[in-house]
């Protein structure tokens, strides 16, 4: 349920109390020990110190709007990397480098994300582009096709 942002209320059986904040705080320790712990012994120690103090509220409120903030950049950042995915890697001009960009990454360093994968690709592509300008350039190369022609000039011009 917490995974699919449900909203849920836990209750003690006996008594009806909400146990929710207690519930999902046992939740968390069990996640902080299962993996590496998000958060650092520093701001532990800090949330803490600021229980019964006047401005616990606030920082109550900082941490969920802080929190909130993350959510909707994260979501955006994957709607992001979806949409340079669609357009970059299931290009069909770009999807072999694509996919060599992706596995060469793999490879030498550890799995890389896609933005790094697509950052990586679309400098080679724009690598590529200065070279074939260049070579137009100086003559080594034939120049692009284009979908217009150009009227040549005139003496009258």
């Amino acid at each position: 349920m917490v995974v699919q942002r449900t909203p849920f209320i836990v209750e003690d059986v006996e008594t009806g109390e909400d146990v929710t904040d207690q519930t999902l705080l046992q939740i968390v320790i069990g996640e902080e020990q299962r993996y590496r712990p998000l958060m650092p012994v520093g701001f532990l120690g800090d949330v803490i110190r600021f229980y019964g103090e006047m401005s616990s509220t606030m920082l109550r409120l900082y941490l969920d709007a802080s929190m909130n903030a993350f959510v909707i950049n994260q979501k955006q950042i994957r709607q992001l990397l979806a949409t340079m995915q669609a357009e970059v890697f299931d290009s069909p001009l770009y999807g072999l480098q694509g996919a060599k960009a992706l596995r060469n990454g793999t490879e030498s360093d550890g799995p890389r994300t896609i933005l790094g994968a697509a950052s990586e690709l679309a400098l080679a592509v724009l690598e590529s582009n200065i070279r074939s300008l260049e070579g137009q350039l100086h003559g080594t190369e034939p120049p692009a096709e284009r979908s217009a022609t150009v009227p040549a000039r005139t003496s009258e011009d």
